[in-house]
């Protein structure tokens, strides 16, 4: 079992009810009316809605992975994650998948 899955998993049930996927769509709305219960919970929504927006370039429809909810309960797991790493895994599959069928279109062009 992961670490990521033994943190307690408050932020994802207080503001989402636990609900298997959540849209970034849908964190930008709590984010922005900014009705925070806990005193990190600003915090905490803002470090994912950073980490996707941001950092991952990732569309609104985009579902926010439940291990980020995790991630975020530790600050100071957060913090130490190789999230250099981690943004160059995800970058690297976004170009090939971007590109899939580019080459053979080129190709045939020549």
């Amino acid at each position: 079992m992961s670490v990521y899955a033994e943190v307690e998993n408050d932020i994802h049930q207080r503001y989402f009810h636990g609900a298997d996927e959540v849209s970034l769509e849908e964190m930008r709305v709590v984010v922005t009316v900014r009705e925070f219960r806990e005193a990190y919970d600003a915090v905490k929504l803002y470090l994912i809605y950073m980490l996707n927006w941001i950092l991952m370039e990732v569309d609104e429809r985009f579902k926010i992975l439940v291990w980020q909810f995790r991630l975020v309960e530790d600050l100071d797991m957060f913090d130490v994650f190789p999230w250099g790493a981690h943004v160059r895994r995800h970058s690297i599959y976004s170009f090939k998948h971007a590109l899939d069928g580019q080459r053979d279109g080129f190709e045939r062009s020549q």
